[in-house]
């Protein structure tokens, strides 16, 4: 989603909300809301011309310092999975070379270290490269977005789960 989308969303979630909401949200106006949207859309798009002066002079080596550690894919997102503002690395691995010894000890551990790199929320996502798994450790929170197929195979896990719409 681009910073202008991800704008847009939040601007139209405002029209939703009560005066009451707006103000337990420490504003005193929807305006004064929409000027807070606007101030991290800035400092988002700031980031990514920082990132991009980066990569333009040779400073950014997060693609070739983990290519041995099964990065295949690397793309950036407005916000994290669970985080806006920020201009945030989704990087992909193939995981059967990826280490995942950490997550098999504590599913809520962070950071997880990739390397040199430390991630804070991560992912799992299928051959399709569809992210189906966002986890938040500082949360000890996990969300899923499963399609019809394995939704159906989850529930026969006969865990207890509360399906968001």
């Amino acid at each position: 989603m681009s910073i202008e989308e991800e704008r847009k969303r939040k601007i139209g979630h405002i029209e939703n909300l009560s005066l009451c909401d707006v103000r337990k949200m420490g504003f005193s106006s929807p305006n004064g809301f929409v000027k807070e949207i606007d101030r991290q859309a800035c400092q988002c798009r700031s980031e990514v011309e920082a990132m991009f002066e980066d990569y333009k002079d040779g400073e950014d080596t997060l693609t070739s310092d983990l290519k041995p550690y099964g990065l295949y894919k690397r793309t950036f997102s407005v916000g994290s999975f669970f985080t806006w503002p920020g201009i945030w690395d989704i990087c992909f691995f193939d995981l059967q070379q990826a280490d995942c010894t950490a997550l098999e000890l504590d599913f809520f551990k962070t950071p997880i270290f990739v390397g040199d790199y430390a991630f804070e929320d991560y992912g799992f996502a299928g051959a399709d490269e569809k992210i189906w798994a966002k986890v938040c450790p500082h949360e000890a929170y996990f969300q899923f977005e499963l399609t019809e197929r394995q939704l159906i195979a989850f529930r026969q896990l006969d865990i207890s789960f509360d399906e968001l719409n």
